[in-house]
């Protein structure tokens, strides 16, 4: 089956996989639970955003209808294959909103081959969609997570050290621990700061349960024996792109079969550790979207690898959350004077007439100011990523230019935290041949100040007589044409950011607002802190304790003379002979007794 748009509501046949039947955008976002007109998506300000609403809305579907809990095979196909067609278009930007797809009178058709979502995976996966699905675990947990928990790349440097410590795991002991450039590793994502570290080899890559549980219905799929499992993992871990994990399908066909070759041998696979208990009063029953009680009754006594009863646990999910609620507002106004990087879609005004506010507890989860305009009347903008050679884009824009990014860029989207749009801000920089470092130095350029940026950040640029502050806006007007990155305005700071664990330089200024043209911060720092000196009494000293008289060195013992070593009489006789000298020769004169007798 493949999924294109349509123009009758008639003409789609259900899923069974039959057939050439076609669905637009706004079909698959119906079939999924998401309705282009409601408060889901109406208070969305980014196309990442939009996005996020969609994924908590399918996990909440897809729960509810798993076989494993008694849901139809039939219906589950539908919901992945229309999940599948939104994803690629996601991770290939082919819309700016889905919303504006939805809605327009001359969409695009979109073709998808229905048999890629057999197993909730990705392209050219072969296996029978009738009895191939992952099991409803993967699925909860994967719902827990709004960014994916891992990512995947080619090492950047030589400098990144392996962090395995389980010594069974750890097969890097004879080559050191270092990760070579152009290396795949693996990271975990660090919720604070937003960004991935503790890399580790790709051989020393303990795979966790939330992604071989998505792999272990590959094992006898695809045909073909070894070959066949191999692509049809290939196939699951691209399916799990931008949820699972984050990075799969940028690598080559080469390095995707590495990984899938490593994630398939269940040697490598971590243990499962127990898994949540889901209370009774979370779980949502499948007759609750329509398809009758008997579904639901099922529901509760399947099994499928998964504990709790019933089907789909609404906190899971977000049933009532829509993504981004919260910071739409602020990054509408943030942006209210963009350029022509923001495409807005529907007329200025009239506005819709206001619905009566929801009543109960709809009161908490929505805001009626901004949930109860319609989509159409609703002045929405979105920032278009430039592209070389589109919309009058050079692609040597900025080659040459060392650039470093402040702050977070929620309008692009990706990543969480500090590091909220900063990776695709990377590389949209990178392909207009700019060099992106992470910290100023002599050589920088230009920093591109995002919301709530660092406050170091900004003192070193504005120190620097070199380097110039640009917003995201003006950037990218300067980009496509419009305006000459020279005569771009400095960028208004709302609020300067906190840092990691609240260890910011703001912190130490007082106040964080400001215009970005302002005196260098570090010089105002080494202002207050010399004039704190000269305002501070000088601590008194302490008392010093009376010192014990030293004792009297002693004069070093005379050494004893060593005892003469015995000599032996013959020494002793030579020795005395050489002192006296040689002895008097006597005359020798015969004795009396010498004479002889005369006769």
């Amino acid at each position: 089956m493949s999924c294109s748009d349509s123009d009758s509501d008639s003409d789609y046949d259900g899923g069974d996989g039959s057939g050439g039947t076609s669905t637009s955008v706004r079909r698959c976002l119906a079939k999924i639970g998401i309705d282009p007109a409601g408060p889901e998506l109406t208070r969305c300000a980014s196309l990442t955003e939009e996005f996020t609403a969609i994924k908590k809305a399918y996990f909440k579907k897809i729960l509810m209808v798993h076989p494993d809990k008694g849901g139809d095979a039939a219906e589950f196909r539908d919901v992945n294959s229309s999940w599948e067609l939104i994803r690629k278009l996601y991770e290939d930007r082919a819309v700016p909103s889905f919303v504006a797809a939805a809605e327009s009178t001359t969409q695009d058709r979109y073709d998808y081959d229905y048999n890629s979502s057999g197993g909730g995976g990705g392209a050219a996966r072969s296996a029978s969609p009738s009895t191939t699905h992952m099991p409803w675990q993967y699925y909860y947990d994967a719902a827990a997570e709004e960014v994916p928990p891992y990512k995947v790349e080619l090492a950047r440097s030589g400098r990144s050290k392996c962090t395995q410590r389980t010594q069974s795991a750890r097969r890097c002991a004879d080559e050191g621990p270092l990760i070579g450039k152009g290396e795949i590793r693996i990271g975990s994502l660090d919720a604070q700061s937003g960004s991935y570290g503790r890399w580790v080899h790709l051989k020393c890559w303990r795979v966790p349960s939330r992604i071989w549980m998505g792999l272990a219905q590959a094992d006898g799929d695809g045909g073909g024996g070894s070959g066949g499992i191999l692509e049809a993992c290939v196939a699951a871990l691209s399916g799990m792109n931008e949820v699972q994990f984050t990075g799969f399908n940028d690598l080559s066909p080469h390095d995707q079969r590495q990984v899938a070759a490593h994630a398939a041998d269940k040697s490598n696979w971590a243990s499962l550790q127990g898994r949540r208990r889901v209370r009774a009063a979370d779980v949502g029953t499948a007759s609750s979207s329509g398809r009758g009680s008997s579904a639901g009754a099922g529901g509760a006594s399947s099994g499928g690898g998964s504990s709790g009863s019933g089907s789909a646990p609404a906190h899971a999910a977000g049933a009532s959350d829509a993504a981004g609620g919260s910071s739409s507002s602020s990054s509408s106004s943030h942006y209210s004077a963009a350029g022509s990087g923001y495409s807005t879609y529907g007329p200025a005004s009239p506005v819709a007439a206001a619905a009566p506010p929801p009543s109960g507890s709809a009161v908490s989860r929505f805001q009626p100011q901004e949930s109860m305009v319609a989509p159409s009347a609703a002045r929405r903008r979105f920032y278009v990523v430039p592209r070389p050679g589109v919309n009058g884009a050079r692609a040597d824009f900025l080659k040459g230019k060392t650039i470093v990014m402040t702050g977070v860029f929620p309008e692009i989207g990706g990543g969480a935290g500090l590091n909220q749009g900063k990776d695709r801000l990377r590389s949209m920089c990178e392909s207009f041949g700019a060099r992106v470092t992470s910290a100023i130095s002599g050589k920088t350029d230009m920093l591109i100040v995002g919301k709530e940026p660092g406050a170091s950040k900004v003192g070193k640029a504005n120190a620097s007589p070199k380097c110039q502050l640009v917003s995201l806006a003006d950037l990218t007007m300067s980009i496509q044409g419009e305006q000459k990155l020279e005569s771009a305005p400095p960028p208004e700071i709302e609020a300067f950011s906190e840092g990691f664990s609240g260890n910011g330089l703001h912190m130490r200024l007082g106040s964080g607002r400001g215009k970005a043209t302002a005196k260098p911060l570090l010089a105002d720092v080494k202002k207050r802190k010399a004039a704190k000196a000269k305002t501070e009494k000088p601590k008194p000293k302490a008392k010093q304790k009376a010192e014990k008289p030293k004792p009297k060195k002693r004069a070093p013992a005379k050494p004893k003379p060593k005892p003469k070593a015995k000599k032996s009489a013959a020494a002793k006789k030579t020795a005395a002979g050489r002192k006296k000298g040689p002895a008097p020769k006597r005359n020798k004169t015969k004795t009396t007794t010498d004479i002889a007798p005369i006769s």
